[in-house]
């Protein structure tokens, strides 16, 4: 197995262990709409990181890079948007 296969294949790994460690989260937001606890620097921080590797998998050509930063990315946007949302209501 070459370099490049591993890589992509622990990638892969790590994104979906990162993907399915945020949500229940987001689901526990979605459901109580308590977020008070969450940090929207924080949040704000982990999408700017969330982008930046995206941008080193579209510059390195990693299938797996753009994937699961992608959703990485989409799934933080997702709890800072119910950070803003729920924030002002309760």
């Amino acid at each position: 197995m070459n370099f490049n296969k591993l890589f992509e294949i622990l990638y892969c790994i790590s994104g979906l262990l990162y993907i399915i460690s945020k949500t229940p989260q987001i689901i526990q937001m979605k459901k109580t709409k308590q977020v008070r606890d969450i940090n929207a620097i924080m949040l704000l921080l982990v999408i700017i990181a969330d982008i930046l590797g995206l941008i080193c998998g579209f510059i390195s050509c990693s299938k797996a890079m753009i994937a699961m930063n992608g959703i990485a990315a989409l799934l933080t946007i997702l709890m800072f948007i119910f950070k803003l949302l729920y924030s002002k209501k309760y």
